[in-house]
């Protein structure tokens, strides 16, 4: 069954890689790849490579992956020329050079990390669905992705985002304007659940805006 899981993913690379190269899609793959059979081995190296330029998508592809494994093997190279610390430990990982996550979505009903980025999920979401992955849509995405960004944002980007708003409307100062005026006007931008700001001179806040709208 694993072989026949590996070679399905090569083939696929083998069959599709002109296709991922021009939708502009960077593979990686993540996991120790020098156990794998020599044609498999090849190409999937053959994939990473033509691909490494890419930038409009990034497809990490955990593969004969496992975290624990992945931290003694950064902590052996580290350990041959360089100080172990946090920065060097993750220069040395799979993931070198990538984000850590910020969310993780398990489904299944299992509600456990089995030896799945140990050191990378450090700070990031976790979310586990008892739903398998099969039924697992758009809807289920977006509830996650809007919990996430109400837990990013909390009381204090929410008032930052609201004072910028009203920057943006030419309202100096939220704070001195008349009590009942104020309090209309952070019920008009604000809903129990979802906040909704036409930002589009203030991009830095849009990305950390929830995509469902309050609409304004």
């Amino acid at each position: 069954e694993i072989n026949f899981l590996f070679s399905l993913i090569a083939s696929y690379f083998k069959k599709e890689i002109q296709n991922v190269i021009k939708n502009n899609i960077k593979i990686n793959i993540l996991g120790n790849l020098f156990s794998l059979p020599n044609n498999i081995k090849n190409i999937l190296k053959n994939t990473i490579k033509k691909t490494e330029k890419n930038k409009k998508l990034t497809v990490n592809i955990a593969l004969n992956y496992g975290s624990k494994s992945e931290i003694v093997n950064a902590l052996k190279k580290i350990k041959k020329k360089q100080k172990i610390n946090i920065k060097n430990i993750d220069k040395n990982l799979y993931t070198k050079g990538l984000p850590d996550p910020d969310i993780l979505i398990r489904t299944g009903g299992q509600k456990r990390l089995s030896n799945f980025m140990l050191w990378q999920l450090a700070y990031t979401e976790l979310y586990f669905l008892d739903k398998l992955w099969p039924d697992f849509n758009s809807t289920d995405l977006k509830k996650i992705v809007n919990n996430y960004h109400f837990l990013v944002i909390g009381d204090g980007g929410m008032r930052l985002i609201l004072e910028e708003r009203l920057k943006y409307e030419n309202i100096d100062n939220v704070e001195i304007l008349p009590p009942v005026k104020r309090e209309k006007l952070i019920k008009y931008y604000q809903d129990a659940d979802i906040l909704f700001l036409h930002l589009n001179n203030i991009p830095a806040l849009r990305r950390v805006l929830p995509s469902k709208i309050f609409e304004y």
